[in-house]
């Protein structure tokens, strides 16, 4: 029987007169399909090509940035220099490039371990410029997408032109298909006042404001607090960064006039040659057709030196960034902040960008000796509630991340298969929990990719479920008699700061961590705290089930949930006065009094 490549779930895509090889875990969603179809294995398991491939996407990535900061100057005549550009296209280049490059290996794994067979796979006709990214948040979003998807590993495939794989043409009406999207957030009659406020006054309060807090995390009294100390207009700019840009603006003719030249050229680097030939359909349109409008407009908004700290704009708002670049060109500071604090792994951050070109404010412990990193407290609401009394509670409560369905960026995760097993292995567990502690099971997710919220009330009930944009986090937490997380993150370093009964469960392999967080974590197994696995904790919990609170509350655990808080998630009793300081500090080194 004749081969045929299936891959992405995308049911046109499939050939039932064909033996069916699936290039990935992400073509079903559980491991019995998995397991029971030809399924590739996924090249990023092996964590040892991840931590190799993570040079060569660095590498890759600073090339390419090099490259683009050339060929937009020369596009818009234009004479800007390398860290103008950096400021606003690095975080992009590094998120195409280790997504491309997953995409790229995936394929050559294929191809390694399928050398002899004639392959067939469909070719589906899919207009590709209706998937060209208006900005980085609209590229993002297209990863997760089935569609970009199957078309990415499509270029992967007639690039490299190999002679042993047959294309079958097909009919395909895309635009009937369900297309990714992110959640959006619930609408409150306080978020439309806040947003209104924002429509009418973040303009004004841009420009007037000497110190910038961009999409930051602060309770709301401190945060009006610190604005009225530092004689800031209390603004978070919500809305004035929106981009505007449509695929109206999208000029394709332009990108071929430009790019056309490019595309003949050859290169040493045959996956370099195959992003720089592609760059007419990944290219964002807030970079090309669009870049010297909002130039323009974002010169305005820069209309002298500031300190900006940034939460998370930095990474994917075009717009701000392209009013940072401008800002940094008027000598003015320029702050990345986390948005939260957890044990930290090897690829958390984008290298050469994050501490490199930008300060960073961090909050842990694990690389403060860098000059352009800065210790300070977390500023998130968390802050505002310190140890819940959980004695009299009742529930089991698990907070869960999914694994990511595709990789989209060069980050240490859960991916594919892992993190389709990793959600079985959380059901299975429940499953098998005593009748008196199932009952008492809550489950939240984040950011849904791998279908565990179908999964979970189909086995367990819709009333034990609740999704991360249907009320905040802290009431959930603290109704908890215990709290299971399984990432390393923000809302475990929150559940420690409550004081809440909290157990972890993950593996290293999946974060990588660095030294002080790989020996943090130790400590935390080795006082079961944290596990590797959920069926490692059952024995744990079932045993313990009745004396959580006491022994949560026992000397010994108190002293190392307070060492974790101390290097990870160090909230000083006088933080406000911390970040004063700061401030002021940033501000008298700019001369802005």
């Amino acid at each position: 029987m004749k081969s045929f490549l299936v891959t992405t779930p995308i049911k046109k895509n499939y050939n039932s007169s064909y033996k069916n090889i699936f290039l990935g875990a992400w073509c079903f969603d559980n491991t019995q399909d998995i397991k029971k179809n030809n399924t590739v294995d996924y090249h990023w398991s092996n964590k040892k090509k991840f931590k190799k491939d993570g040079i060569y996407v660095d590498q890759i990535t600073k090339k390419l940035s090099k490259f683009l900061t050339n060929k937009l100057n020369k596009i818009h005549n234009l004479r800007e220099n390398y860290n103008y550009w950096k400021l606003i296209i690095y975080p992009w280049t590094h998120h195409y490039v280790s997504t491309m490059y997953d995409r790229w290996e995936t394929i050559n794994f294929f191809l390694k371990y399928n050398k002899n067979k004639v392959i067939y796979s469909n070719d589906l006709e899919i207009n590709i410029k209706d998937f060209i990214p208006i900005n980085h948040t609209n590229f993002m979003q297209n990863t997760h997408e089935d569609i970009w998807n199957y078309l990415a590993f499509l270029r992967i495939l007639k690039f490299l032109n190999l002679r042993k794989i047959k294309f079958i043409k097909k009919k395909f009406n895309y635009m009937s298909h369900e297309f990714f999207s992110f959640p959006k957030e619930k609408k409150f009659f306080l978020n439309d006042l806040i947003l209104l406020y924002e429509k009418i006054f973040s303009k004004f309060a841009f420009k007037f404001n000497n110190v910038i807090f961009d999409s930051f995390s602060f309770p709301k009294t401190k945060f009006l607090k610190i604005s009225l100390k530092n004689l800031l207009f209390p603004s978070l700019y919500k809305i004035l960064f929106k981009d505007g840009g449509t695929k109206k603006d999208l000029n394709f003719e332009k990108r071929v006039s430009n790019f056309n030249q490019i595309k003949k050229k050859k290169y040493n680097d045959k996956f370099y040659e195959f992003l720089i030939k592609n760059l007419i359909y990944d290219l964002p349109v807030s970079y090309f057709e669009n870049f010297l409008k909002s130039k323009k407009k974002m010169s305005i908004l820069a209309n002298e030196k500031k300190i900006i700290i940034s939460m998370r704009n930095w990474n994917f708002n075009d717009q701000f960034k392209i009013c940072v670049a401008e800002l940094v060109k008027k000598k003015s500071k320029y702050f990345t902040c986390e948005h939260g604090g957890g044990l930290i792994g090897e690829f958390d951050h984008i290298k050469n960008y994050i501490g490199h070109i930008t300060n960073h404010i961090c909050y842990d412990a694990e690389d403060v000796y860098k000059k352009k990193l800065f210790r300070l407290s977390p500023t998130l609401n968390v802050v505002n509630n310190k140890d819940i009394d959980t004695k009299k509670n009742k529930k089991l409560n698990i907070t869960f991340l999914e694994g990511q369905k595709y990789s989209h960026k060069f980050v240490p995760s859960p991916k594919a298969k892992e993190g389709i097993d990793q959600i079985e292995e959380l059901l299975n567990f429940i499953d098998h929990l005593p009748p008196y502690i199932k009952k008492r099971v809550n489950l939240r997710t984040k950011i849904p990719q791998l279908n565990i919220k179908n999964k979970f009330i189909k086995k367990f009930g819709k009333e034990k479920f609740q999704d991360h944009l249907n009320g905040d986090y802290y009431h959930f937490a603290k109704s908890s008699k215990l709290m299971m997380i399984n990432y390393p993150q923000t809302t475990y370093s929150s559940c420690m700061y409550y004081n809440i009964p909290t157990i972890l469960v993950t593996e290293n392999k999946f974060y990588l961590f660095k030294k002080k967080s790989l020996k943090m974590f130790k400590e935390l197994k080795k006082n079961n705290m944290a596990f590797n696995r959920f069926e490692d904790a059952n024995k744990y919990i079932i045993k313990n089930w009745d004396n959580i609170y006491y022994w949560w509350n026992s000397d010994k655990i108190q002293k190392i949930r307070k060492l974790y808080l101390k290097n990870f998630f160090n909230v000083r009793d006088d933080w406000f006065d911390e970040w004063s300081k700061f401030i002021k500090d940033q501000k008298k080194g700019l001369d802005l009094y």
